[in-house]
């Protein structure tokens, strides 16, 4: 996987297209960086610190049920200049979690064994995450195209969170 740098923002305090040239082509957002260079680039201040724990805890919640092959696409106010923009903190990081299902495990069984994790008001308060999810190895491809669409108008940035880029 190639990864980029993650850019300065833009006079509008948001990352730039990734092909300035032509920025609906189809090289274009989300970014995929590191989860290092994510660190670097956006842990700030104190508010953004703890957003970043948060989120590497959520991370290491999801390693422990067995979720480690996918990819994360991350949004909203934290990757704005928000600060600057609305002169204010940012609260959360918003983020889609495209996963793979380990083979000895359900969506139900995965959901019973830990609920929280899975419910966007729990892991807003639990992680400063709002937290949405994908299943990348399902039978059911018009709702993974459909989800895949839906979101991808949304991410901007893509974090691996398989293999050795975890």
């Amino acid at each position: 996987m190639s990864t980029v740098n993650i850019p300065q923002w833009n006079a509008h305090g948001v990352l730039p297209p990734i092909n300035l040239a032509s920025p609906t082509s189809l090289d274009r957002s989300p970014y995929n960086v590191t989860l290092t260079d994510l660190i670097h680039r956006y842990a700030t201040s104190r508010q953004r610190k703890n957003i970043l724990n948060g989120f590497l805890n959520f991370r290491h919640e999801l390693h422990n049920l067995g979720l480690v092959q996918g990819f994360q696409w991350l949004d909203g106010s934290f990757l704005e200049n928000i600060e600057l923009i609305e002169e204010r903190s940012p609260n959360d990081i918003d983020i889609v979690t495209f996963y793979c299902l380990p083979s000895n495990v359900t969506q139900i069984t995965l959901l019973d064994s830990n609920p929280r994790l899975f419910n966007s008001k729990h892991t807003k308060k639990d992680f400063l995450v709002d937290a949405y999810f994908v299943q990348l190895n399902t039978n059911n491809n018009k709702a993974l195209i459909r989800n895949a669409i839906y979101w991808n108008t949304f991410g901007r940035i893509g974090v691996m969170i398989c293999g050795k880029a975890i």
